[in-house]
């Protein structure tokens, strides 16, 4: 899936790379392990930051419902999932054996998987929103974090400066409805629209 491709991680297999083992014989190297063919799997760690707010409210039952269909299609280990509190990069939630704790957000290690769920204050009225995102996307940046956003917005409205620190996937109201569908049957192929 499309996901899985930005998210994911290339580890190695257990067929054995036949090529780079003769390769490794030929030019007279000791071969002490078998390489093995490298496949294509989740990353190990993924961190989901789930921002629900009131300009992106009618995407709640979406972002929850890939957050639970990501858990199925990878599962528990190495998942961390957060809701944003008040602004990005402040405070964040989760939930701990079925209580919420609130506490200050820390930014993900880089070899971890970054996807966030927001429209980045798009649909807000005010600016100040937007603000507060591309102070958070800069500071992700300085640490050399670029995460992945799945924005419920079109195109056209995108603010070019939040592509500087984010890698965004277009998922506007004209997709939901095969966006939902594709989801259910458990391949997702939204197109990359923006990088």
């Amino acid at each position: 899936t499309l996901l899985q491709r930005q998210l994911g991680d290339r580890v190695p297999g257990l067929k054995p790379d036949i090529p780079e083992l003769i390769r490794q014989l030929v030019n007279g190297r000791q071969v002490r392990h078998i390489p093995r063919l490298k496949r294509f799997t989740w990353a190990n760690r993924l961190r989901i930051l789930v921002d629900i707010n009131d300009s992106n409210f009618p995407y709640r039952k979406d972002f929850i419902r890939l957050q639970e269909q990501l858990v199925l299609w990878r599962g528990t280990e190495g998942l961390t999932v957060e809701y944003v509190y008040d602004a990005p990069g402040k405070s964040v939630s989760s939930d701990a054996h079925g209580k919420e704790q609130v506490y200050n957000w820390i930014a993900p290690d880089q070899d971890e998987a970054f996807l966030i769920l927001s429209d980045l204050s798009l649909h807000s009225q005010s600016r100040r929103g937007l603000y507060q995102w591309l102070a958070f996307g800069e500071t992700l940046c300085a640490q050399g974090i670029r995460p992945l956003v799945l924005l419920p917005a079109a195109e056209r409205v995108i603010d070019k400066q939040l592509l500087r620190y984010f890698s965004c996937i277009v998922w506007d109201k004209s997709r939901i409805s095969s966006f939902r569908y594709r989801l259910e049957q458990g391949a997702l192929s939204i197109r990359r629209c923006c990088i």
